[in-house]
C-alpha cells in the first residue's frame, strides 16, 4: 500500500482540494454581546453581519452570507442566509434559523448553545 501510482485517481474534486470560507464567530457576535451587556429592558438585541467573497478580481461575488442575531437575556435565534456559486451551478438562496438557549456559568454570566 502506498506504492508507486497508488492513491485516488479521477477528475472529481476532493474536500482537501477545495477552497474554504471562514467566518470568525467572535467577529459575528462581538457587537451583539456588547449591546446585550448594556441592555436595560426586555426588547431583543438584533445585529446583522454581511459578507461576500470574490475570486480573482471577479466583479460579482462567488459567495455571500449574512448572519442575523436576535438575542434576549436568556434565549435568542441566529439566522443564516447564504448563496454560493459552485463551478457548475449556484446553490440557490438558503435560509436557516437556529434557536439559541443559555446555561448559567459557575462564576457568573451565561454560555450560549
Amino acid at each position: 500500500m502506498g506504492g508507486m501510482n497508488s492513491g485516488r485517481r479521477g477528475w472529481k474534486a476532493t474536500v482537501e482540494g477545495c477552497r474554504t470560507l471562514q467566518l470568525d464567530v467572535n467577529q459575528v457576535t462581538r457587537a451583539a454581546r456588547r449591546a446585550l451587556r448594556n441592555q436595560t429592558d426586555a426588547t431583543p438585541v438584533v445585529h446583522r453581519s454581511v459578507w461576500s467573497w470574490t475570486m480573482d478580481g471577479d466583479a460579482a461575488p462567488r459567495a455571500g452570507a449574512s448572519v442575523t442575531l436576535s438575542l434576549q437575556r436568556l434565549h435568542g435565534a441566529a439566522r443564516l442566509q447564504f448563496d454560493i456559486a459552485q463551478p457548475t451551478h449556484r446553490t440557490g438562496p438558503r435560509d436557516q434559523t437556529v434557536n439559541l438557549e443559555t446555561t448559567p456559568c459557575p462564576y457568573g454570566g451565561v454560555r450560549w448553545w
